[in-house]
């Protein structure tokens, strides 16, 4: 990210934010911690790249012409290219809004609330938008991470045992969807 960038982060999150590191990066954007002043608490903050949403839509245009090339063949086209690839693009367009990811963690938070075990961050939807994502700053282990640091006290496959298994008990008790359904 660029300084002017990092210093308008700043800045719009001021005076009730203290950016602190850079905790991640992606395609997409960057994950800092800050602080929130008031409170004296952690929070995340992500935000998108310059331009990728641009970036995504210009992708987005090369794959549909190869996939109105791919849907040319007689064989390839039963299978829809166009349709799954626009699917695929839209979806990619999507991720270019904070804004639905922060809606998605306000529904998975609101889903899960009963369950200790599963946790999502609350999110400070008065500075949350399209580019910019404020959350409560979650501690814990990452799954990719836990077999990096052998972490003897959690196997990796046990963690994503764990996890389907208290998503698939959330599905049947709240909401009446057997495992077998999903």
């Amino acid at each position: 990210m660029d300084v002017p960038l990092l210093e308008r982060l700043r800045r719009a999150l001021a005076p009730e934010f203290e950016l602190d590191r850079r905790l991640a990066a992606g395609g997409m954007g960057i994950v800092y911690r800050a602080r929130e002043v008031a409170l004296d608490r952690p929070v995340a903050v992500k935000v998108l790249r310059p331009n990728v949403r641009a970036q995504v839509e210009r992708d987005g245009t090369l794959l549909m012409f190869f996939a109105k090339l791919l849907a040319m063949h007689p064989t390839i086209r039963l299978s829809d290219p166009e349709a799954f690839t626009r699917e695929f693009v839209e979806g990619l367009v999507r991720q270019t809004d904070l804004s639905i990811e922060a809606d998605n963690y306000e529904l998975f938070r609101e889903n899960f609330k009963h369950n200790a075990r599963l946790t999502f961050p609350a999110i400070h939807r008065q500075l949350t938008g399209e580019k910019v994502l404020v959350m409560e700053f979650v501690r814990g282990t990452k799954l990719d991470a836990i077999e990096e640091r052998n972490d003897s006290s959690l196997a990796r496959g046990d963690a994503a045992r764990f996890d389907l298994r208290e998503i698939a008990d959330t599905l049947r008790d709240d909401w009446g969807v057997q495992p077998r359904d999903v």
